[in-house]
This record gives structure tokens, sequence and C-alpha cells, in this order.
């Protein structure tokens, strides 16, 4: 699950958040990060996050195009009962997170950081922009494989010290804008083989 939190005013900027967010599902099918047609990204289309975009329920990751994501209101008790109601699970956020408590205790847990590892759900980023959430998203992913890889090896694994670990951390902040160009060149890998994400 990925959010961004990036509020727009008028309805072209809206365009472009609706084909960004479609790219990023797009993206995550061809990086395998889907479960059949269980997973939810959202986008904040407001200021104070209550409306936003979402992906429709029970559609594969693959064939989501920029005018089909749902615009909804966090306001809104009949959502639910919408015809084109989202997943549960997405609405709300242990087991299957689809109530508001569970949604409250996720914003508490994550506090002023951005990536969570939910145990038995999966991962919540959540970033200023889909550039930003897509790339948290891929790289939290790329260092899970690479852990999970050098486990497999049955070495002992050499840990650097926490406080080289969180100036190296630190150091990537002198690189955020790489977010937008690895955002940008995915989006070109996308055009050149289906850019129906953006219709």
């Amino acid at each position: 699950m990925a959010t961004s939190r990036e509020p727009v005013g008028d309805g072209s900027g809206e365009r472009q958040l609706r084909v960004d967010l479609a790219a990023a599902f797009r993206m995550a099918a061809e990086l395998g990060w889907h479960e059949a047609v269980a997973n939810h990204f959202s986008l904040a289309v407001s200021a104070d996050g209550r409306r936003f975009l979402m992906n429709p329920r029970w559609r594969h990751f693959a064939h989501i195009r920029a005018s089909e994501l749902l615009r909804l209101d966090a306001g809104d008790p009949e959502t639910m009962s919408r015809s084109d109601a989202p997943d549960a699970s997405a609405w709300g956020y242990g087991g299957i997170a689809d109530n508001d408590e569970e949604g409250r205790r996720l914003v508490a847990v994550l506090g002023d950081n951005r990536r969570a590892i939910l145990g038995n759900h999966g991962v919540l980023v959540v970033a200023g922009t889909v550039a930003e959430a897509f790339d948290d998203l891929y790289y939290l992913e790329r260092a899970c494989q690479t852990l999970v890889l050098a486990y497999s090896t049955g070495q002992r694994l050499n840990v650097m010290p926490p406080e080289l670990a969180e100036r190296t951390a630190r150091s990537w902040d002198d690189y955020k804008e790489a977010a937008f160009s690895h955002f940008a060149e995915m989006k070109r890998l996308l055009d050149a083989k289906d850019p129906s994400y953006a219709d």
C-alpha cells in the first residue's frame, strides 16, 4: 500500500495525479508487487487528505487506467454502500484492516515515519508525491530482497553499527530529486510498452 499526500486544487492537476497513480499501479504490476486483486494505493487530492483517489475494488493493477480511479471522501458515510465501493480493507486500515480504529492505530504507529512494515499485512509507504512514494516502495522492496538473499547464504552477516546506518540513511536526503527522475524513466518504459494507463 502506498499513499501519497499530494493535494491538488484544480481539474488539470487532478488529471496528472490520476495519470501518475495509474502509472504507479502498472509499475507495481510489472514488478510483481501485487496480491492478485487485493492491494490498494491511494492519493490525497485535498490538502486535508480527506478526499483521495483509490483503485477500484478487485481490479488487477495491470489493468488500472487513470479514468477508472475512484474519487472518494473519507467523510462520506455512504462510500461503502456505493455500487463501486472500494475494497473494505482499503477503506479502514490486525487481520484484514477494515475498520476506522485500525486506520487510526496505523497512523499512530507510523508517526513521523514514511515507511512501515506491517506484521501480517504488508507495507505502508507515505510520501508527498506519487514519485516519492513509488521510489520509497521500490527501494524498500529491493532492501528486503537483498536481506533475504543475504540470509539465504547461511553466512554470518556483517551488520553496520546503528550510528553508521543512521548517517547513511540521512545522507539519502541529498538524493531526493532522483525519485522524480526514477519515476519519469519508469513512465517512459510504460509508455513504450502500453500507454493505456493514462486513458
